[in-house]
């Protein structure tokens, strides 16, 4: 047991792989020397024995001691644990208690060490340090195959396979009477929800100034506080808006407008500048991009964005973009049941990243909605939503569409993935330059999008049967 003293040193961390594997890092001595400094471990592990931890560490050769005191496989490991290095007698008194625990959290597991004996607070503070060194090195060992990562298109910015699309954590805003948002949300969970994207290797986040009229970006501010340079921040431009009444009232596109809006977002980002900025107008006349794409060039000039692109479903339009030397991207709508290969094709020829809207069909490709449960009014999907919306029909899911999902679910949920895992893995096998963007309002939401990385793409024989069996081969 620890000691009963306040001067414990305490770290937690979230590693994105069964709890099997992490205790498999824990006990395995060959997989213990990865991470532990190469030190090898010698313990049969059973309750009473002993441990001996061996090594060099700066030219100086050691030999440590320990003794297995708890062991509930896959929950629990406590041992004691004396070391040469500090100076002390090797004494009962001189032995320090460090407790491992493990639970299940979301596909992954929380892992928490925490240990006494310290004999003063620098000493606490100065052990929990070490051993947040030592979780992040099992981490770092255990998720090296499981978090898929990308490189977006011409900029060269390396991003995770998987991105979070912001619009839904904006809550509700409109156009006169019609919804334009996914209804009320808790900004607590939303946080919390980033946050764990974040744990689990997330790092690109899509959002636009119109979602909850500036409200979706200024929750991405609070959660990224501290932490900006471990993220790609995605955001659009063109839409002008009413943060108060969350009305959009119109549009612009002129350079003017368009420094205007970036200088919006950055403050309401709390950043001095965005990793990507897309122009939010699919339909925009191509003959008149021309200038747009000219203002974006000198906003990388003056340090404004890094990179931009254009959210669009036209390839004549984002080829207008694709001629400017700082376009990296296009967000084009991509899923298994509405494929775009022209659009596709586009970002190949001109090594574009392609951002996927509505990688999840807006909710349609996974298994929230059925022909009896019915979105709320306010909700973009909703009896009032606009005349773009295809996969949704006076609230409730579009039976077409539905049939379609119904008809490749067996595919989709193959090998222990989820509808919406498999969904994923589908845009990730349709071309190296995907990058889907499901939206997220909870915590589970985004553990089980973000745990389809652990699963990577369809194969090519999957492919092929979807493709039949949607009568597109």
């Amino acid at each position: 047991m620890l000691s009963n003293n306040s001067l414990l040193a305490q770290a937690t961390i979230f590693i994105n792989a069964p709890v099997t594997r992490i205790w498999e890092a824990l006990t395995k001595p060959e997989l213990i020397k990865q991470y532990l400094f190469g030190t090898t471990v010698k313990t049969d592990w059973k309750v009473g024995s002993s441990i001996i931890y061996e090594g060099q560490w700066q030219g100086k050769t050691y030999q440590d001691k320990g003794t297995v005191m708890q062991i509930e496989p896959g929950k629990l490991l406590v041992s004691t644990y004396w070391s040469s290095m500090e100076g002390l007698p090797d004494v009962p008194e001189s032995y320090k208690n460090v407790r491992y625990e493990l639970s299940p959290e979301g596909l992954g597991t929380r892992l928490t060490v925490t240990q006494d004996n310290n004999a003063t607070s620098e000493d606490a503070n100065h052990s929990g340090d070490n051993w947040k060194m030592v979780l992040n090195g099992i981490k770092k060992l255990l998720e090296g195959g499981n978090i898929m990562k990308r490189i977006m298109g011409r900029s060269g910015i390396e991003v995770s396979a998987l991105g979070m699309g912001c619009w839904a954590i904006g809550g509700p805003f409109w156009a006169g009477s019609t919804p334009n948002g996914w209804g009320e949300v808790d900004d607590e969970e939303s946080i919390r929800a980033i946050h764990k994207a974040l744990e689990m290797g997330v790092t690109l986040f899509d959002t636009a100034n119109v979602y909850g009229a500036g409200h979706s970006e200024r929750v991405l501010a609070r959660a990224f506080e501290g932490r900006r340079s471990e993220v790609v921040i995605a955001t659009k431009f063109n839409a002008v808006f009413d943060e108060t009444t969350r009305q959009v009232t119109g549009s612009d596109a002129t350079p003017a407008g368009i420094r205007a809006a970036c200088e919006a977002s950055l403050r309401r980002l709390n950043t001095d500048y965005i990793d990507l900025y897309q122009f939010h107008d699919n339909g925009f006349p191509a003959d008149k991009a021309a200038p747009v794409r000219e203002t974006l060039e000198e906003l990388v000039s003056a340090g404004k964005i890094r990179t931009y692109g254009w959210s669009t479903d036209f390839p004549g339009r984002a080829e207008v973009f694709a001629k400017g030397p700082h376009c990296s991207a296009v967000q084009l709508q991509l899923n298994v049941l509405d494929d775009n290969p022209a659009m596709l094709a586009l970002c190949e020829k001109h090594n574009l990243a392609a951002l996927n809207r509505g990688p999840l069909a807006m909710g349609l490709l996974t298994d929230k909605y059925t022909s009896r449960i019915k979105v709320a009014a306010n909700d973009v999907r909703g009896e009032k939503s606009p005349d773009w919306m295809k996969y949704f029909k006076d609230g409730l899911p579009n039976p077409e569409w539905a049939g379609k999902r119904d008809a490749i679910r067996e595919i989709l949920t193959s090998k222990g993935r989820s509808l919406a895992q498999g969904a994923l893995a589908w845009n990730w096998a349709r071309s190296e330059k995907t990058l889907p963007i499901p939206g997220f309002r909870t915590v589970a939401q985004v553990q089980e999008n973000a745990g389809a990385m652990q699963f990577g793409p369809l194969i090519p024989a999957q492919m092929s049967e979807i493709d039949t069996l949607l009568e597109r081969a």
